[in-house]
């Protein structure tokens, strides 16, 4: 059937479907093929010059960050070199600790009616000037306005 609409096609029309069918065939390829592929090289190659770029960044800030990291470290202490850090600490900022539990692991501790302001600038310098941090913390507000009870739990390292 496809034989004899192709005879029965002139001659003209016959060189013209075989151009035709022949743009279409390179169209094809090059839109399902060609296009694809060099998308994705180019893809490929940004990829590349982006990790790379990365690692070269990660290369010359190592030795910086190996250098801040060891600013960054504090000697261990035990529980009793904590507690005295915490006790002064709380003391210099005009902080009274109500109860002081020392334990294998850490210190708990209890503040009643203190000024909320008060406790965290000094729970902030107790973690950015000395490196420690609380574990676990419990803060209550209270009647007065500004006023909190406090439970914060600080291991040791």
């Amino acid at each position: 059937m496809i034989q004899q609409y192709w005879q029965q096609l002139s001659t003209n029309d016959r060189r013209a479907l075989m151009v035709l069918s022949g743009f279409i065939l390179v169209a094809c390829l090059y839109l399902l093929i060609w296009k694809p592929l060099v998308n994705r090289y180019n893809t490929a190659e940004s990829d590349v010059a982006y990790w790379q770029e990365a690692y070269q960044f990660m290369e010359q800030r190592q030795q910086q960050a190996k250098l801040l990291g060891g600013q960054n470290q504090r000697a261990s202490l035990n529980v009793n070199q904590l507690r005295q850090l915490i006790t002064t600490q709380a003391a210099q900022h005009g902080l009274t600790i109500n109860r002081l539990e020392p334990g294998q692991r850490g210190v708990t501790l209890w503040l009643e009616k203190v000024p909320f302001t008060s406790a965290l600038k000094w729970l902030n310098l107790l973690a950015t000037r000395h490196q420690v941090n609380v574990k676990a913390i419990q803060v209550s507000r209270q009647s007065d306005a500004g006023v909190v009870n406090i439970r914060a739990e600080f291991p040791v390292i």
